[in-house]
């Protein structure tokens, strides 16, 4: 049957229309938030004392940069030996009693009213001083130049006034003319503190007029608003700052029990939002322009190459294609007489017969076999792998694109995971290989397990204890994957080459490689890419090294059969042996000098040199991958001897056997989400996860293959992103969410919904983008020819080798 208009219609409905889009959308966004970067004031110290709004009513997000969460040993370290001014009235006394508990460890006992008071922190030097001054005038004056004068000034000032102004003379305009005056009169002594101080006026916080104090009741927000329009007017031209998001804090609803002091979680937010703006530079120096007040982290010399080779691989790799184009539709009139008399020629040969050697033969050239890779896709597909990284550092490495902290509430995280479900449920298809654990139906566990994780790190749902737990089964089911598949094919093919090891190597890591010169950030950084690279290659040397056993062999001779056993013994016990590390010294030093030389050094550790992250993710997972490879050892060894079937859609057993084995299943999986909701705290959950999680992940492999109904269908929806797991996972982090998956991206600001959606677009779409360019790139960087892919290794090794010399040896950025 024909189709109709509709199915032309469809017919450009599909992924390669959709990067078209992806494209179009991410240069004019990037382009948008460019031309406003340049044009507004992009001082991110600014935007925390100017513009903000609350996420939730403990949580402030500043307009276009994120905050740091300091805790009190962080704000400890930062203010040390500080000196902190606060003057004002009672609400800035607030302030400075919420300074003092976050920044000492001493008892605070609040002083009487209408009085200054002064607080020291004998082991930080922390030194906090509290000027009771509720109105503006002439003994103001006096203080700031006592300050100006002085040899040691304080760090910075705080100060605030204006309700006390309002209250005690009755909101009248006499009052607030005088005010004016005064404070006119304060701005050049407040200027000139302010060249060695940094000087900030706090605006009056709103009031909630319907609790005021009937002594208060003539503090309105109206009165309020003028006397901080009187300020901003009177200072901004000056070189004190306006504390603006101050009164921006307490706007929101349930702010005040009496209508006028702010509650404790504000003024956190408050003191948060100080600690920021001094803190960050120091505190954080190397995490780049993620947080507010950040210095700008500069290019290096690296990145800067990279960023040229990119732009000039785009346009030669487009020329180049172009061209081709063009030479395809011209006219191939002188083609076709070039085959006609290459046929001739061809023919007349073979008719005059074999020629005997040395007597009128034709010296015939040996024709070189043409290369596995096209250089025009190559270099086509390094332009457009190029553009996507320029991309990824534009989005997480400059400040044109704003980002926004996450917040957790259960709607963000259990909203979409049922959409996604529903979604999986409605694509589904038959798959044709019902075998256990199939190719379809690996490739939907990755997928529906790789969406619930960036739903997990975009809601920011790690807080919750139980969920985290479940999120490290499903890391720990993607390893499972990597010893029950890789153990498979060695065993069925017994191809223990270098080109097959190379090949893995490079789809797993070229992504993170070049991710890692292009932001400037640790190979450990990527985690997950490094741990499965790790035991891919215990997996490698446990089926390479001698005696090798493998399918063949053992048909050969039974026997080879105890020869695995002996290896998994082995492996289990180096494992178990090397974990002890944790509880015996002697063996810990084993661990720390096995992975801390050059150049191991710089694959495992941290920017900080530590190797604690990797041992901490070695260890959490440590038996699952060894696990996964016997399981796929006994499923070979039991369908070999006929124990179970899984050649068709029936049960895998017959008869009680395959319910039992359901039920089973079943059991696991609820014994481990018990656990993971009784499970005190992370600590106590992590140190039993790597003993407990073989009982989820086998459980879900008894659900989803036993019942061979169950089995011979698969999500086609999940399978779709199974495929492009890899680059969804290590993508999340720079164009998805941002600042290294500690906050979101905001491609569309003041529209949650929109901007998610045109994220995700962008996302998914280079994620695929990345997918389909890796798979042509390594045709070129891993040849089938031995002698091509020895070149590549030992240009590779150079390049490696004067990269580390160069990260370790001299840090020069330009």
């Amino acid at each position: 049957m024909a189709g109709g208009p509709n199915d032309s219609l469809l017919a450009y409905f599909n992924i390669g229309t959709a990067k078209y889009v992806a494209f179009v959308l991410g240069v004019a966004l990037v382009s948008m938030h460019g031309v406003r970067y340049m044009l507004e004031d992009h001082n991110t110290c600014s935007i925390l004392l100017d513009d903000g709004y609350h996420l939730t009513y403990s949580d402030w997000q500043p307009r276009g940069c994120m905050m740091h969460n300091y805790s009190k040993r962080d704000g400890e370290y930062c203010m040390n030996d500080k000196h902190i001014m606060l003057i004002g009235d009672s609400r800035v006394r607030q302030l400075f009693f919420e300074f003092a508990r976050m920044l000492s460890d001493q008892q605070i006992v609040e002083g009487k009213e209408h009085e200054s008071l002064s607080f020291r922190d004998k082991s930080s030097g922390i030194h906090l001083d509290f000027i009771w001054m509720p109105d503006v005038n002439l003994s103001t004056v006096e203080v700031y130049e006592k300050l100006a004068k002085d040899t040691e000034p304080p760090h910075f000032v705080i100060h605030g006034a204006a309700s006390w102004a309002i209250k005690y003379r009755n909101a009248t305009v006499q009052a607030f003319e005088e005010y004016k005056k005064n404070l006119t009169t304060l701005a050049p002594v407040m200027s000139s503190l302010a060249q060695s101080t940094d000087v900030l006026w706090m605006l009056q916080q709103p009031v909630e007029e319907d609790k005021l104090h009937i002594a208060r009741k003539m503090i309105t927000n109206e009165q309020i608003n003028m006397y901080n329009d009187a300020a901003l007017e009177i200072l901004e031209p000056t070189s004190v700052k306006t504390w603006k998001s101050a009164a921006q804090v307490s706007t929101i609803s349930n702010s005040t029990e009496d209508g006028l002091h702010v509650n404790r979680p504000l003024l956190q937010i408050d003191v948060q939002l100080i600690l920021n703006r001094y803190c960050n530079v120091k505190y954080r120096p190397d995490d780049g322009e993620i947080y507010c007040c950040q210095k700008k982290e500069e290019m290096t010399l690296i990145q800067q190459l990279l960023f040229v080779i990119f732009v000039i691989s785009f346009f030669s790799g487009a020329f180049l294609k172009v061209k081709r184009k063009i030479m395809s539709l011209r006219p191939t009139a002188n083609q076709s007489d070039q085959k006609e008399s290459t046929v001739v020629v061809i023919t007349e040969n073979v008719q005059n017969g074999p020629v005997a050697d040395g007597e009128n033969a034709t010296p015939v050239k040996k024709e070189t076999p043409p290369p596995s890779y096209d250089y025009v896709e190559v270099a086509w597909a390094l332009g457009k792998f190029g553009l996507i990284m320029i991309y990824f550092h534009i989005c997480d490495r400059t400040g044109f694109i704003p980002r926004e902290q996450k917040h957790y509430t259960h709607l963000r995280f259990f909203l979409p995971l049922c959409y996604i479900t529903l979604l999986g449920f409605f694509f589904n298809s038959r798959t044709s290989q019902p075998q256990v654990l199939n190719r379809d139906q690996t490739e939907e566990w990755k997928g529906w397990m790789q969406l619930v994780i960036l739903i997990y790190h975009m809601s920011g749902a790690s807080s919750v204890l139980p969920i985290y737990m479940h999120i490290r089964i499903l890391v720990a089911m993607y390893l499972f994957q990597t010893g029950y598949g890789h153990f498979s094919f060695f065993w069925n093919k017994a191809d223990y080459g270098i080109i097959r090891f190379c090949q893995v190597q490079f789809r797993l890591n070229w992504l993170v490689f070049m991710l890692c010169l292009v932001m400037n950030r640790p190979y450990q950084f990527y985690y997950f890419v490094p741990l499965v690279t790790f035991w891919f290659i215990v997996v490698y040397l446990t089926m390479a090294l001698w005696p090798k056993v493998s399918a063949k062999s053992v048909a050969e001779n039974t026997s080879r059969y105890v020869w695995m056993v002996f290896k998994f013994i082995g492996l289990f016990g180096i494992i178990v042996t090397v974990a002890l590390s944790e509880v015996s010294s002697q063996l810990q030093v084993f661990f720390y000098n096995l992975f801390d030389w050059w150049p191991l050094k710089e694959a495992f550790v941290t920017s900080d040199g530590k190797l604690y992250e990797w041992w901490f993710r070695w260890q959490l997972d440590r038996f699952i991958i060894p696990f996964g490879m016997l399981f796929s050892f006994m499923y070979i060894t039991l369908k070999k001897y006929n124990v179970i079937q899984d050649g068709d859609s029936e049960d895998v057993c017959k008869g009680c056997t395959s319910n039992l084995l359901t039920f089973l299943g079943f059991a696991m999986v609820a014994v481990y989400t018990i656990f993971a909701c009784l499970c005190p705290s992370k600590p106590d959950c992590n140190q039993t996860h790597s003993y407990i999680s073989v009982l989820p992940v086998t459980g879900f492999i008894l659900l989803r293959n036993v019942p061979g109904r169950v089995r011979a269908r698969y999500s086609t929806f999940f399978a779709w992103f199974g495929k492009i797991s890899l680059e969804l996972f290590i993508g999340q982090y720079h164009i998805w969410l941002a600042a290294d998956t500690k906050g979101t991206l905001i491609l569309i600001p003041d529209y949650p919904a929109v901007n998610l959606t045109i994220t995700s677009f962008i996302f998914v779409c280079a994620a695929h983008e990345i997918f389909v360019t890796t798979v042509q790139l390594q045709s070129f960087f891993v040849p089938k020819e031995l002698k091509e892919l020895f070149k590549r290794l030992a240009v590779f090794i150079c390049l490696m080798t004067g990269l580390l010399f160069y990260r370790t040896g001299s840090a020069f950025k330009i």
